[in-house]
């Protein structure tokens, strides 16, 4: 006999749609225990627990659930699990692991109503039905993070700037902060776009993205300056784009609809990126549960890191441009015929031309002078020299 599911306030209630003759084999043996004890033990229990049905639906879920993650009753009755974590695939693995060995215990993390995530120690266990062979999941979580706080978005944004230290590794930095910020914001999908100068390309450059979703890294889309999306439009103008269909933001046009389905998503937040004061491209954030909004203080958050990253750019932009003098100024050093170097105020060697090296070789001096001191390069120069 099917469970039929159907949402439902009362506690009692929801193991009362397994039907009597499910709970009744389910108690065989044990005629001192009735249902409503039953439905008592899961309630009494510190830890979160939830029944989960052969179909992967909620059926019934105790206080201390709903406490830790920020639902009520009827929002998660009848609802898919996986609306509880962040990585639905990691979720996945979990049950087929319960599934085969007949339990799983580890660490997951979870995605709260309000988006926030917090890492609880989950048991997953199989429950048999003798009369169907049908197999039902119990779940039992605590919450892992010490003092049970939750990890928030201002700790990750607060974690950015040491990312962005080594210039080396600022693509790596930017792929790692957009993984972060997305998962902490209940997002299944985190990625970074930059227009090329004349604008009439976008590409995405930098992306994480939940293992379901089709990677966009390394796509363009052809733009026209005559007849721009809307949403580009007010990106380029400086504004930030923020499309969830939620009361009180509003009124929900055709073609912001229209943005969502076509990418197959329930809510999007596209923040314009500037350097040097000019919009070159924008940090984009999707979501697609539907019980999933950015709230007003994340985003504000999530505007102090696209600084933060634009800030990194703007340094790797300022070296590359400083490549590109000092290749030329080492041109106009080798058109020189004259052996000359270039030093700083502490006379270590920054450039040396042609003639410079071809000299050093003649008196078989160390020819490999970028970065070392002037005067053991030349320790011939007599101490006056290097007083003066």
């Amino acid at each position: 006999m099917e469970p039929h599911i159907k949402d439902a306030s009362p506690v009692v209630e929801p193991l009362q749609r397994w039907g009597r003759r499910r709970r009744e084999d389910a108690i065989a043996g044990n005629p001192g225990i009735a249902p409503a004890m039953l439905e008592q033990v899961l309630e009494a229990s510190l830890s979160g627990t939830c029944v989960i049905d052969r179909r992967g639906c909620i059926v019934h879920v105790n206080r201390v659930l709903l406490a830790t993650w920020g639902y009520s009753r009827q929002g998660l009755i009848g609802m898919s699990a996986d609306l509880l974590w962040v990585s639905r695939e990691e979720w996945a693995d979990c049950v087929n692991c319960a599934f085969t060995a007949g339990r799983w215990s580890g660490t997951l993390t979870a995605r709260r109503r309000d988006a926030s995530v917090v890492d609880v120690r989950a048991v997953i266990s199989t429950i048999h039905d003798p009369e169907t062979t049908d197999v039902w999941l119990l779940l039992s979580c605590l919450d892992a993070t010490p003092g049970g706080a939750r990890r928030g978005i201002g700790s990750v944004v607060a974690a950015m700037p040491e990312r962005f230290m080594d210039a080396k590794e600022i693509d790596r930095a930017i792929d790692d902060s957009l993984r972060d910020l997305a998962r902490v914001c209940g997002a299944c999908r985190g990625y970074l776009s930059l227009f090329n100068d004349p604008r009439t390309l976008l590409g995405t450059t930098h992306e994480w993205c939940m293992a379901r979703k089709r990677p966009r890294r390394g796509g363009f889309q052809k733009i026209r300056g005559d007849d721009l999306p809307w949403w580009i439009e007010e990106i380029l103008e400086g504004r930030t784009v923020l499309v969830d269909g939620r009361p009180g933001r509003g009124e929900f046009s055709g073609q912001e609809r229209r943005f969502l389905e076509r990418r197959d998503i329930t809510a999007v937040l596209l923040i314009p990126l500037r350097l040097k004061a000019r919009v070159v491209g924008f940090i984009g954030f999707e979501q697609d549960t539907g019980g999933a909004r950015f709230r007003d203080e994340n985003t504000a958050l999530l505007h102090v890191a696209v600084y933060i990253i634009a800030g990194a750019l703007e340094q790797r932009q300022s070296e590359y441009v400083f490549r590109e003098s000092e290749n030329l100024y080492q041109i106009v050093l080798d058109a020189i015929t004259d052996a000359v170097t270039v030093v700083d105020t502490r006379f270590t060697i920054l450039l040396a031309n042609d003639a410079f090296i071809a000299w050093c070789e003649e008196f078989e001096l160390d020819t490999s002078v970028a970065g070392k001191d002037l005067f053991s390069v030349l320790p011939f120069l007599s101490p006056t020299v290097q007083q003066q």
